[in-house]
């Protein structure tokens, strides 16, 4: 299977971590735990058509909203998932090891979707400026 990363372009899916169904880009209310355990635990499973998360792990570091057929395997499509309410942002680790991370969160549910390195994800942070106090 291959799936074609907008900002890559065509690579194998084993450039890819699946992360599972763009239902986890929505949350149940804080304290509903039926929903949360339903959200959570019970998912569907269709023959057909559906749209997932993945996350190019040996690529730029993007998650992608794929979506695609389990029955044929075929790809009908692939969507950059901050395009659609995610958003990575950079955050220093002041308190901590002073690293930068590039974190990707949901816009709207405030879930965070991924943490790395900034290293390690390809992003240039050349022109940021490190907090107040940080090491140099």
């Amino acid at each position: 299977m291959r799936i074609t990363c907008p900002l890559c372009g065509d690579r194998d899916r084993r450039e890819f971590y699946y992360y599972g169904s763009d239902d986890y880009l929505t949350q149940p209310e804080v304290g509903d735990f039926d929903a949360i355990d339903v959200h959570l635990h019970l998912r569907d499973n269709p023959a057909g058509e559906t749209r997932d998360l993945w996350y190019h792990e040996a690529g730029c570091g993007s998650w992608l909203a794929v979506t695609r057929n389990t029955v044929s395997h075929a790809i009908l499509g692939v969507a950059l998932v901050a395009e659609a309410g995610v958003d990575r942002d950079l955050w220093y680790h002041e308190a901590g090891c002073g690293s930068w991370l590039a974190v990707t969160r949901n816009t709207v549910s405030h879930a965070i979707l991924g943490v790395a390195l900034v290293a390690e994800a390809g992003v240039d942070i050349s022109t940021k400026m490190k907090p107040k106090g940080a090491a140099k």
